[in-house]
């Protein structure tokens, strides 16, 4: 009853957060976004079969497709166009309830007291999880994948069977489908949780059986998908490569993600707890059952690091789905009658207290040799909510209104990386009107370019970017973004 009680004030919580943010998205998951709306379009023109199929095998470019077609899917049973509402964003947190619920099962296995409603509220709780839910980003439903997967695998290490196998293999195809850096994230735990096994004895049909269950389910999952994009995926991983060069370089690699994950994956409350937890564990002498669960988070923690840190590539929301193992351990570590009521006041107090000053104030900024290993813009995502979105609605009502035809832009701004990571202004226009049932041609046009090499075409509205110090323009409606610092002066076409 506790965990359903605060279940609901969590999600009413983040619903509102969803309901009072109108920042258009990041450039990365807008990518993910336009995928799904053609998985939409699948499902609108009446074509599940397609839809299945793009989602099982499908080339969506360099990630799977399982994602994006399920949030089509979610978007398309909703019915609203635009996915900015917190109907459409809501999909984002069903994936951390569901590994909040697969981290307190897991934990459960550790037959403590309070430990497996510690580990789920403390998911709940885990800021990069819990930020990553409020977008439309893979790696949140991966979180959820990695976690059932892991409790799947210690299932069957526990009673091998056919089913348990199947439900194995089903759950390793899915999450390779996600995203591949299941590889990464994901299989440490599965095989952690396979090979440390309990203390009894299973016949050897019984673990053959599980064992061929799941890795033929996780073929016909994931196989096809594999063997279709296995030279793109070649060519993506070597092309995405970054060079490590001086001494300072490898320090900041070597401890890119230690830092990262207390500052942005875990937070420092719930690091410190997951400290305390692990400390407790090492000196305690708990049961076999409560030490295997306890040990397979560890081991689940300790080598998706390590293979993350040889990986060139690094991004915080890549450590995301090795997030649930702290969970874990703070509900293993810290289980039991008085200890865990401790435990269930600092989660509240301090977990929730950083979560919501996460979720109001500006974002956190990491030490400069963290930020040398990975430069450019850093994507932010668990921010405070923005009621500013950047005039795309007031421009549209504008458009609406002027009736059907052409619109020119002229000038439109670049998004700084301040504000987020993303393109050009106008270039989110388009799929704006498209999605608020507004198919238009855009006319995209720098201010100071040579007229002969733009589109020709009249158009029946002039939407003219204004920059904060620059002289205003004679006529027209005046459209202010604040967070921009300029205007949009809207005049009327020449059609």
């Amino acid at each position: 009853m506790i965990a359903i009680l605060w279940a609901a004030a969590w999600t009413i919580s983040n619903l509102g957060w969803l309901a009072s943010d109108h920042l258009i998205r990041d450039g990365d998951e807008e990518g993910h976004i336009g995928a799904a709306e053609l998985f939409r379009a699948d499902l609108l023109d009446g074509h599940p079969l397609h839809w299945l199929g793009r989602a099982w095998a499908g080339d969506m470019g360099d990630y799977p497709s399982f994602f994006p077609a399920l949030t089509g899917a979610w978007w398309w049973t909703t019915g609203v166009g635009e996915p900015g509402v917190p109907q459409v964003r809501a999909l984002g947190l069903l994936w951390v309830l569901l590994a909040a619920s697969a981290a307190a099962a897991l934990a459960s296995r550790a037959q403590a007291r309070g430990a497996g409603l510690l580990a789920f509220i403390a998911l709940t709780l885990l800021p990069l999880p819990v930020g990553l839910g409020r977008h439309f980003m893979p790696e949140g439903m991966l979180v959820a994948a990695t976690t059932v997967a892991v409790l799947a695998a210690v299932r069957v290490a526990e009673r091998p069977s056919l089913g348990r196998g199947a439900a194995l293999g089903l759950a390793i195809g899915a999450g390779f489908l996600v995203k591949q850096t299941f590889l990464l994230v994901g299989l440490p735990g599965v095989a952690a949780g396979l090979f440390i096994r309990p203390r009894q004895s299973f016949s050897k049909s019984a673990g053959l059986g599980a064992a061929c269950a799941t890795i033929l389910v996780a073929s016909l999952v994931a196989g096809p998908w594999c063997i279709s994009q296995l030279p793109r995926q070649l060519r993506y991983s070597t092309g995405s490569a970054l060079h490590v060069g001086e001494h300072a370089q490898l320090l900041g690699h070597a401890f890119y993600y230690p830092v990262v994950a207390a500052l942005l994956v875990v937070g420092p409350v719930l690091t410190l707890l997951g400290l305390g937890a692990a400390i407790i564990g090492a000196r305690s002498r708990w049961s076999p059952a409560r030490r295997r669960v306890f040990t397979v988070a560890l081991v689940w923690i300790g080598v998706s690091v390590l293979l993350l840190t040889l990986v060139p590539k690094k991004y915080p929301r890549l450590l995301a789905p090795v997030a649930p193992a702290v969970a874990v351990i703070i509900g293993v570590g810290l289980a039991g009658r008085r200890r865990a009521l401790v435990a269930g006041a600092t989660l509240v107090a301090g977990g929730a207290g950083w979560l919501f000053l996460r979720s109001t104030e500006p974002p956190l900024t990491l030490p400069a040799t963290i930020q040398r290993v990975v430069p450019g813009c850093p994507q932010h995502w668990l921010r405070p909510a923005v009621d500013d979105d950047l005039g795309m609605a007031a421009v549209a009502a504008l458009i609406r209104a002027a009736g059907p035809g052409p619109v020119r832009i002229i000038d439109g701004p670049e998004i700084p990386c301040q504000i987020q990571t993303t393109a050009p202004w106008a270039q989110h226009l388009g799929p704006y009107l498209r999605r608020t049932g507004q198919d238009r041609v855009l006319y995209i046009e720098p201010a100071q370019a040579d007229t002969s090499d733009q589109p020709a075409g009249p158009a029946v509205l002039t939407i003219h970017w204004e920059p904060q110090g620059l002289p205003e323009g004679s006529g027209g409606q005046v459209v202010s973004v604040p967070l921009l610092g300029g205007r949009f002066r809207v005049l009327p076409g020449d059609s």
